[in-house]
């Protein structure tokens, strides 16, 4: 199977003005917001070349994945490491570097932006990095109208818009899918002209009211959300723009990395619908939200993540050296709530545990099982079909009042008089049936026999 590795040796030899960016292009430059520049790559009036970048990067840093944590692809640092081969991107530059983490407010938020020799750019927003208050910040897409990512990728799209005068590409992965549509939604009208593609990698989708706006309506014709066939992250929530399935060749959160997707020629193989453990996933974690009031959500995450945090770890490679029984019994200790903490407990199953989860639903009914199409929230619960892990509460059945046992009195012979001893009662046999007339005879010819073999048996 051919990914982006495999495409930058098959077109890295041409310039972006020979052939123009295409989604897989935008793909590696959203992973390029992936490693941490800091020290190196600075505002975007002084932009360094990739080449630049790469050099000044690995001497600082060994090919050593670990140090983008366990959820980040392994193939990130290979791509920034071979790209100064290729002319596509060597004569490519990358400013505007932003590093923001704050556990007070919840928030994770970096990005970079790529300048291309012809004057447009590609702003690139990092998603989720190893970090809890990153995914804390995930959760809570489903809680919040806004995070304060979001309100801070809206800002910096304007600084680069108004550093720059070319045409703008918006991307980003995972998180920064999210992060790439809400800040184009919210950019103002000269940049909106400005704007040629819009792109979500993977990323979370909105809550209802995001796509009424104004600012979503006049660039959701060029928003595209790419996402695996058997993703988990992008099936959250409502998808943005127009949703584009293409195949995948892992399953569960390691199909949440974009170098496992299948590419032929220019562009990413598409797929008709999402796999049976996406689905599974997708109703799983909408029968959990809708089985909780609004508080109860805000409850189910603070509670996750406060007993995650109980852990000692601050990112998922810390997490990665416990055992998942360990940290699903620090969860139920520490939630207030019994019900959360199942709730928290069957979540983590669906995301770690699919496998297992898939074997036992092998025959399970999932509807006409079609996500191929988007649908809107009103049809997608009106088509739910409740996960068989999460049966429906019965209804109380009332119970009938029972006739009292009539009771019998034990006869007691007085004296001189002896009970008269019932006779064993004999078994009736049953009436022996007759059997029915032959077959092999002409109709009427046993006619006057009928009716005395009828008389003969009353």
């Amino acid at each position: 199977m051919n990914n982006a590795l495999d495409y930058l040796e098959w077109r890295g030899d041409l310039s972006i003005e020979a052939a123009p960016l295409g989604e897989v292009d935008l793909f590696i430059c959203s992973q390029l917001a992936t490693p941490d520049y800091s020290g190196i790559v600075h505002g975007i009036d002084a932009p360094i070349p990739i080449p630049e970048v790469s050099a000044r990067f690995f001497e600082n840093n060994e090919m050593d994945v670990s140090v983008l944590g366990v959820l980040q692809s392994e193939c990130v640092l290979p791509m920034l490491s071979v790209l100064p081969k290729y002319p596509r991107f060597a004569t490519a530059s990358l400013g505007g570097y932003v590093l923001k983490v704050d556990r007070a407010l919840e928030e994770q938020f970096s990005a970079v932006t790529v300048c291309f020799p012809d004057g447009s750019v590609c702003v690139s927003y990092q998603g989720t990095d190893d970090s809890l208050v990153g995914w804390k910040e995930n959760f809570n897409f489903a809680v919040c109208d806004f995070v304060p990512a979001q309100k801070d990728a809206a800002l910096y799209l304007e600084k680069i818009a108004k550093a720059t005068a070319g045409k703008i590409y918006v991307v980003g992965h995972s998180k920064g899918g999210n992060l790439a549509v809400y800040a184009a939604a919210h950019a103002t009208k000269k940049t909106q002209k400005r704007l040629v593609r819009v792109i979500s990698f993977d990323g979370p989708g909105f809550q209802d009211g995001f796509f009424e706006q104004k600012g979503y309506l006049a660039i959701a014709d060029r928003v595209f959300t790419i996402l695996s066939q058997n993703a988990m992250v992008g099936v959250l929530l409502n998808t943005a723009g127009e949703r584009v399935i293409v195949k995948g060749n892992k399953k569960g959160p390691i199909a949440h990395d974009g170098f496992t997707w299948e590419v032929k020629g220019d562009r990413f193989v598409r797929c008709s619908s999402f796999s049976k453990e996406s689905r599974f996933f997708d109703r799983t974690m909408d029968s959990l939200l809708r089985g909780l009031a609004p508080q109860e959500r805000v409850d189910f995450i603070g509670g996750l993540f406060d007993a995650l945090y109980a852990t000692g770890a601050t990112t998922i490679t810390d997490l990665k050296k416990l055992k998942f029984n360990q940290v699903i019994l620090i969860i139920y200790r520490f939630s207030m709530k019994k019900r959360l903490s199942k709730t928290i407990s069957i979540a983590l199953d669906a995301i770690f545990h699919q496998e297992r989860n898939i074997k036992k639903l092998r025959n399970a009914p999932i509807g006409d099982g079609s996500l191929a199409a988007p649908v809107s929230r009103i049809e997608a619960a009106e088509a739910h079909v409740p996960s068989p892990r999460l049966p429906a509460r019965r209804a109380p059945v009332a119970k009938l009042p029972q006739a009292k046992k009539a009771s019998v009195k034990r006869q007691t012979p007085r004296a001189g008089q002896t009970l008269a001893k019932k006779s064993p009662s004999t078994p009736k046999t049953p009436k022996k049936q007759p059997s029915p007339p032959p077959t092999s005879a002409k109709v009427g010819e046993n006619a006057p026999e009928r009716k005395n073999y009828r008389k003969e048996n009353v």
